[in-house]
């Protein structure tokens, strides 16, 4: 622990070492930097404040060995990979049994027709190409400032939710008027 003591960025307030002096302090009050007040450290002497953005390898290269460091990008690769894989799937699967005339198709029956002339499997195919096109891309693209992202993520995810209680709703409603 007294290595990080000296570390302006695992830097303690009242009890560790703190690289800002009083006036610092004072102008630094209204500063974006993350204050943590004794209150929520449940009455602790200490009190935290990060001063720097800092990226999960840089965290994992001061906390783990050469060992440890070759463990965190494993299973960052792997989650990556199950992540990429699960959307991948999830997305043309969903799209497909959404538009495809015939509706859910059995995972052992993908030779049934969707539109004329294209099988549930040429559909789901099409729909893996077009979710590629449209999301391979922002492999390429700096994702350090997301706001945009992240408000239009909700923005779906809400809009979403929102038409799953709706759809439900309607089918409770139909059920209990007899339609």
């Amino acid at each position: 622990f007294s290595d990080y003591e000296s570390d302006p960025i695992i830097s303690c307030r009242n009890g560790c070492w703190d690289p800002m002096s009083d006036t610092e302090k004072e102008s630094d009050q209204f500063n974006s930097s993350l204050q943590v007040s004794q209150a929520s450290l449940g009455g602790s002497r200490y009190s935290f404040r990060i001063s720097k953005r800092i990226e999960m390898a840089e965290m994992a290269e001061i906390f783990f060995n050469k060992v440890g460091m070759v463990l965190f990008y494993i299973c960052v690769i792997i989650y990556l990979y199950g992540d990429l894989a699960i959307y991948t799937v999830a997305v043309p699967k969903s799209l497909a049994n959404v538009t495809c005339i015939s509706g859910l198709v059995a995972a052992d029956n993908v030779t049934e027709l969707c539109w004329k002339g294209v099988t549930h499997a040429t559909a789901y195919r099409i729909y893996v190409l077009i979710y590629v096109a449209l999301i391979g891309p922002f492999v390429f693209f700096n994702a350090q400032k997301t706001t945009v992202l992240q408000i239009g993520s909700s923005i779906l995810r809400h809009t979403s939710l929102f038409i799953m209680i709706v759809i439900t709703l309607n089918m409770i409603v139909k059920k209990e008027a007899g339609v």
